[in-house]
């Protein structure tokens, strides 16, 4: 069996922006975000210490 190392570029979350069209993060790594505000998302995503899985909504027109 072949084992293959994935390397991933790491993805630097810089700003999180209320009230602006675009993407919705709607769980941190399984936990729901949905109608929580930035006062409460932002210190749980600098809770996370190692791997974070984020999911996210697209909404029509936000870039791509």
């Amino acid at each position: 069996m072949e084992h293959r190392r994935h390397l991933f570029t790491p993805l630097n979350l810089n700003s999180v922006v209320p009230s602006r069209c675009g993407d919705e993060i709607v769980a941190v790594n399984g936990a729901t975000t949905v109608g929580m505000n930035n006062s409460s998302l932002i210190p749980m995503l600098k809770l996370q210490k190692n791997k974070v899985t984020l999911t996210v909504v697209s909404w029509p027109g936000s870039l791509v």
